[in-house]
Order: structure tokens, then sequence, then C-alpha cells
């Protein structure tokens, strides 16, 4: 046993015990440095994985966002062809004649005299506006006669057929027989020689002529 007085004597070198303190710090340094390069990797790791799906979505959003532009544009694209054919189906159907060719070519048939023959039929839509003249109790209302149409009112941009018909007849008497029978037709209206003149043909002397009328699909009132 010793003595309350005595002392412990440390027969070990001090270089020793200096070495051993200096492995221990070098110990517990490459510890912490291998603690903090694993918590490095693993947080790089783990960083690389979100920026890799941040990068992801990133291009879901991109493709995403193109894919909208492409659809807004094709949109913007049907639009615009819609509203062109919409314009020319307008267009056309003020262009369409209400009445068929087929009966108006039937009709005339039916009019032209055995001592007339004509030359030249001319088929033309012009605006509806260019027949209009003034009254002296105001504008007439003019309607579509067909019942499809349901009687609705001709615009200033509807057109109405006038025919042109030239051809030759016997005498100035067959013009005008002609001419009765064209006004006393439901298919015609506003009948009016353009011309009428003789002239001599093959010896013999004929009434060349021309008359202007107008389909009578629409009706008018005051």
């Amino acid at each position: 046993m010793r003595g309350e007085g005595m002392k412990e004597i440390d027969f070990i070198p001090s270089w020793y015990h200096d070495n051993r303190r200096r492995r221990l710090w070098y110990y517990r340094r490459y510890m912490a440095i291998l603690i903090i390069t694993g918590f490095w990797i693993i947080g790089n790791l783990i960083a690389g994985g979100i920026i890799s799906r941040a990068y992801a979505d990133l291009d879901s959003l991109c493709n995403s966002y193109e894919q909208g532009l492409q659809k807004v544009e094709l949109a913007r694209k049907l639009e615009a062809r819609l509203l062109t054919l919409t314009r020319q189906s307008r267009m056309l159907q003020h262009l369409r004649p209400r009445t068929e060719i087929s009966p108006i070519l039937a009709e005339l048939s039916s009019c032209i005299g055995e001592r007339t023959a004509l030359t030249d039929i001319s088929l033309v839509l012009s605006p509806f506006q260019a027949l209009e003249s003034p009254r002296p109790n105001g504008p007439a209302t003019v309607q579509i006669k067909n019942s499809y149409a349901g009687g609705q009112s001709l615009l200033k941009t509807d057109t109405v057929m006038t025919v042109k018909l030239s051809g030759v007849a016997a005498d100035g008497a067959e013009v005008a027989s002609l001419i009765s029978r064209l006004e006393e037709s439901d298919y015609f209206t506003r009948v009016a020689p353009v011309f009428s003149k003789n002239q001599t043909r093959s010896g013999a002397t004929v009434t060349e002529f021309e008359i202007q009328c107008v389909i009578a699909d629409f009706k008018t009132s005051p």
C-alpha cells in the first residue's frame, strides 16, 4: 500500500505519452474527416437525385409548354380557317341563285314562239339594290318568294338573277308577243326590251332584238 504522502512515479518516458496523445489526436481528426466526407458524399447523392428529378420535371414542363403552344397555334389556325370558310359560305349563299337554272330554261322554251330564234342567253347575278328605285311613299319591302326561305326580307347584299335574251324574230309583232308571254309567266318580272331593229338576212327582213327580265323569286310590297 501506498502512503498518503507518497507520489506515483511514472517510469514511462514523456515522449511516449506525447506520441500517444499525437496518435490519438490524428485518429480523431481522421475519424472526423471520414465522417464529414461520408456525410458529404451522401448529401451529394441525395442532392444529385433531387436535381435529376428537378431536371426531369423541368423537361416535362417544357414539353407540356411546347405542346400547349402548338395546340394554341393550331386552335388559332383552325379559328382563322373557320372564319374564312364562314365568309366563303356566306358569299356563296349570296351568289347562289335561289331558283334552279333548268326550270328557268324550260319556261323560256315554252315562251319562245316558232317564229323566234334565240342567239344568246345570259344569266347574270346582280345586287338587289341595283333594282331598287325611289318610291314616293318610302322604300319597298322586298321578300323572297321561295317557300324554303320563309318569306324573309332580302338584304342589300342579296342578289337577283337578270336574264338577257338576244335573238331574231319574223317581225316586230313576234317580239311584242314574246315580251307579253314573258310578262304573263310567273317566272319573270320587270320584262323590258333593250332594243329592236329590222335587218335583212339571206334576202329576208327579220327583227333583231334584245330583251331583259328578272327572275321573279321575290315579291315587293309597299
